[in-house]
C-alpha cells in the first residue's frame, strides 16, 4: 500500500473520486430530466403548419386540414345554434333581433317545469316547507304539553 504524506491511501482516493463522479452523474441526470419536464407548446397556426409541410415536400390539402382545427364551442354558442335551428324549423325570421322582444324559450312555466324535472328547482323550497312542517309539529306538541299541564 502506498500512502501520501497526508496519510491518504490510493484506495481512499479512488473511493472519493468514485463518490464525486456518482454525484456529478446524478446532477447531470436531474438536469436532463428537468429539461424534459417542461411543456413545449405544440399549438401551431394553420398557415405555419401548411408552410412547414410544404417545405418538407408534402402535398397539403388546406381545406381538409382546416376542418381538423379545434373550435371550442361554449354553451352560449350551442344554445344560440339550437335556437337558430328551432327558428328555421318554425319559419321564424330574424337571427339576433327579436321582433316580439322574447326568445323562443321565454315561457316561465316551461322553464319551471323543466327545472323541476331535472331536480334543480324547488330543492330549497322543499327544505323550507319541511322545516316549516317540523316547526308546526313542535308548536303543536308544545301546545299539547301546555294543555296537559293545566
Amino acid at each position: 500500500m502506498s500512502s501520501d504524506e497526508d496519510g491518504i491511501t490510493t484506495k481512499d482516493l479512488a473511493a472519493a473520486v468514485k463518490k464525486v463522479r456518482g454525484k456529478i452523474n446524478i446532477l447531470k441526470q436531474r438536469h436532463v430530466l428537468k429539461a424534459k419536464r417542461r411543456a413545449v407548446s405544440r399549438i401551431k397556426n394553420l398557415d405555419e403548419m401548411t408552410e412547414a409541410l410544404e417545405k418538407k415536400g408534402i402535398d397539403v390539402n388546406k381545406e381538409s386540414l382546416a376542418t381538423r382545427v379545434k373550435n371550442f364551442k361554449r354553451i352560449d354558442d350551442l344554445e344560440y345554434a339550437q335556437e337558430m335551428k328551432a327558428r328555421e324549423e318554425l319559419g321564424i325570421e330574424g337571427d339576433d333581433s327579436d321582433e316580439s322582444g322574447m326568445s323562443l324559450m321565454s315561457d316561465e312555466e316551461l322553464k319551471q317545469e323543466e327545472g323541476e324535472k331535472r331536480g334543480r328547482k324547488g330543492i330549497r323550497e322543499k327544505e323550507n316547507e319541511r322545516k316549516r312542517s317540523e316547526s308546526k309539529i313542535k308548536n303543536r306538541a308544545g301546545e299539547n304539553s301546555d294543555m296537559m299541564r293545566k
